[in-house]
């Protein structure tokens, strides 16, 4: 899953530290300043967090839909 893909299952950006579900501004301001390669990393960071976390979520839909199939 590339970024793009990413950010379209969420529905937005995931926040820089790693928050699937919100976007935090005083997150980003932390980083404002820094060197480009340590905001890389840290999106590096979020974007693992965030493929892991919809892989979780698709295991968690599709054993859901499996015990509603079998009844």
């Amino acid at each position: 899953m590339n970024r793009l893909e990413v950010d379209r299952a969420l529905g937005q950006t995931p926040c820089i530290c790693g928050d699937v579900e919100a976007w935090h501004p005083k997150c980003y301001a932390k980083f404002l300043g820094r060197p480009k390669h340590e905001v890389d990393a840290a999106m590096d960071r979020a974007y693992r967090t965030a493929r892991r976390k919809l892989r979780e979520r698709a295991k968690v839909q599709a054993g859901e839909a499996l015990m509603m199939a079998n009844g």
